[in-house]
C-alpha cells in the first residue's frame, strides 16, 4: 500500500496537468514551423464551421452569406414608383346662358350621362313675362305704323317703324333666351363638376360654371415621378397603375411624354409629370382625377445597386462626392 496514490492525490495530479497542459501544447504549436501552424489553425476553423456545435448561428451565418452573393451577383427588375391619376383633355365646361335662377338640376357629380340628357334648367318665368310684354308693344308699334301711313305721317310712320324693328329684336333675344333654359349633356360623359344641393333654386348670373363633364374615352394616366428618378425612366417604357377605389385591379400603360419642366409637389420635393396611354380599354367605374400609385419598368439591373442606391446618392449629395 505505501506508494499507492489517494483520491486526493489524484484530483490535485489533474487539476495540474489541466493547468500545465494548455501552456505545454503553445510551445510546442511555438515551435513549430509556420506552415504547420497554419494548417493546425484551418483545422480548427473547419471543425468548428462544419462540426454539430451552434447550428443557429451557423445556419444565420449561412443565410448572410447566401444574401451578400445574391445581392452582389443576382439581378431582378427594378420598377419606379410613381404617383398617378386618371386625366382626361375631353372636357366642356357648362355656363349659365342669362341671369336667374336654377328651376330643376337632373345631374350631381360623379353620374355617367347619356348624350342630350337633361342637366339643368333655369327659371322661365320672367322670360315668358316679358315676351309677352314684348309682343304688346309690337301690336301697339304696328297699329301707330299703319295709323300713320293712313295719315300720311310719314315721319311717325318711319319712327313707330323704327320702334317695331327694336321690339322685334328684343323678341328674337327673349327667344334665344327661352333655348337656351334648358341645358343639355353635349356627349356621353361623366360629371365632375357641380352637385344637384348646392344648384337647385341657386341664383346665377350669365356665364357662370354650372357643370364640368368629361368623357370616359380618352382617359390617360398623368404620372408623377420622382426627379432623382426621372433619369431611369425610358421612353416607350411599359408599366402598371392601381387605383384607390380598386386596388386589386392592374392597369397597364405605356410611357408616351414627359414634361420637361420639374414641378413642385409639397413636402416630396420636385416631380416630372409624365403622360402614358393606358392598354386597356375604359371600364365603367373609371373616372377622371382617380389617384393611386403606378410603377414604371426600368429594366435588369443590379440587387445591391436596387436597394442602395438612393441611399448612395444621398450621400454624394451630403459629402459633396
Amino acid at each position: 500500500e505505501h506508494g499507492s496514490l489517494t483520491p486526493a492525490s489524484l484530483d490535485n495530479l489533474h487539476l495540474s496537468l489541466g493547468l500545465i497542459l494548455p501552456w505545454l501544447f503553445r510551445l510546442r504549436d511555438s515551435d513549430r514551423w509556420w506552415g504547420a501552424r497554419l494548417g493546425a489553425w484551418t483545422h480548427q476553423q473547419l471543425v468548428a464551421l462544419l462540426g454539430p456545435d451552434r447550428p443557429l448561428a451557423k445556419v444565420f451565418g449561412l443565410a448572410v452569406v447566401a444574401l451578400l452573393i445574391y445581392g452582389v451577383l443576382g439581378v431582378q427588375d427594378y420598377r419606379i414608383q410613381a404617383t398617378s391619376q386618371l386625366g382626361t383633355d375631353s372636357t366642356r365646361l357648362i355656363s349659365a346662358s342669362y341671369d336667374g335662377f336654377l328651376d330643376q338640376v337632373n345631374a350631381s357629380s360623379g353620374d355617367s350621362v347619356k348624350q342630350g340628357a337633361l342637366l339643368a334648367a333655369l327659371d322661365t318665368r320672367e322670360l315668358m313675362q316679358q315676351e309677352a310684354e314684348t309682343l304688346a308693344d309690337m301690336q301697339r308699334y304696328r297699329a301707330e305704323a299703319m295709323k300713320a301711313r293712313a295719315s300720311l305721317n310719314l315721319a311717325d310712320a318711319a319712327i313707330a317703324g323704327r320702334r317695331l324693328a327694336q321690339v322685334e329684336a328684343r323678341l328674337q333675344r327673349i327667344h334665344y333666351s327661352l333655348a337656351q333654359s334648358k341645358v343639355y349633356a353635349p356627349f356621353d360623359s361623366v360629371i365632375v363638376e357641380g352637385e344637384r344641393k348646392d344648384l337647385l333654386g341657386a341664383p346665377v348670373k350669365k356665364g357662370d360654371r354650372l357643370f364640368r363633364v368629361a368623357r370616359i374615352e380618352g382617359l390617360y394616366a398623368v404620372l408623377h415621378v420622382p426627379e432623382s428618378e426621372i433619369r431611369y425612366v425610358r421612353p416607350n417604357a411599359l408599366g402598371e397603375m392601381s387605383l384607390l377605389a380598386r386596388p386589386d385591379k392592374r392597369i397597364p400603360f405605356q410611357v408616351e411624354t414627359l414634361i420637361p419642366v420639374a414641378q413642385v409637389k409639397g413636402q416630396d420635393g420636385n416631380h416630372f409629370i409624365i403622360k402614358a396611354k393606358l392598354l386597356a380599354p375604359p371600364e365603367d367605374w373609371w373616372r377622371p382625377g382617380m389617384s393611386g400609385m403606378a410603377r414604371i419598368e426600368a429594366g435588369n439591373r443590379n440587387v445591391a445597386w436596387i436597394y442602395t442606391h438612393k441611399a448612395i446618392d444621398a450621400l454624394r449629395m451630403k459629402l459633396w462626392l
